[in-house]
């Protein structure tokens, strides 16, 4: 008989088990987006007001963007653009559906940039390999050391862990309500582009980065 301790079992986008998660820590990350949507308010009030008051532009943010090491390729330009657009514009829906693709390929790159496959075989026995899964990435040693352990506790409350928001999931699998799209979901998407945009070429990949 099999016995079950108090501890929850986490799945990759294909059902298939990712990690076995003590309830201790799924009361951590449950704690941890509570809290990211409850001083949502604040921050937001003063991300505008240093934008307003620095003057910057959509293209100075985006220009910006594009020299780190996530968003470097010069095809998503276009897409970092309106996702940014959106959530400035207060257009929740359209910031959170553009804005989550890019922070998952933006982490893809950095994977690139540190030599982490892309690829992961899952038969044993043979078969073509398949992309890894973003929360595979995330839990890549070289990958988490680069984001700094605030900046990659956030990244998975945000977009992976269903004890947490599980944006990226929900968003990719259409389960996502109008609700679970608001203005604090887009904040919160755009802070994680901003924190991404921090890691740049010419830092030490060994150590952590982006870490606040």
């Amino acid at each position: 008989m099999m016995h079950f301790t108090a501890k929850d079992v986490l799945l990759n986008d294909d059902g298939r088990v990712r990690e076995i998660l003590d309830t201790n820590e799924k009361k951590q990350l449950r704690n941890l987006a509570d809290l990211m949507l409850s001083v949502y308010f604040p921050m937001e009030r003063i991300a505008n007001e240093v934008i307003q008051r620095c003057g910057f532009t959509i293209h100075n943010i985006v220009n910006w963007l594009m020299g780190s090491v996530p968003f470097s390729d010069p095809c998503r330009q276009r897409q970092l653009h309106e996702g940014i657009r959106a959530f400035l514009d207060g257009n929740s829906i359209v910031a959170t559906h553009v804005l989550a693709p890019q922070i998952e390929a933006g982490v893809r790159r950095l994977a690139d940039s540190l030599g982490q496959p892309r690829l992961q075989s899952r038969n044993p026995s043979g078969g073509p390999d398949e992309v890894r899964l973003l929360g595979s990435l995330l839990d890549d040693e070289r990958v988490a050391a680069a984001l700094g352990t605030a900046e990659h506790m956030r990244l998975r409350t945000l977009l992976v862990e269903p004890a947490g928001m599980n944006l990226r999931n929900n968003i990719a699998h259409g389960l996502s309500s109008d609700a679970r799209l608001g203005m604090a979901q887009a904040f919160w998407l755009f802070h994680a582009v901003l924190a991404l945009g921090c890691i740049r070429p010419d830092r030490d990949e060994s150590e952590p980065k982006g870490e606040s």
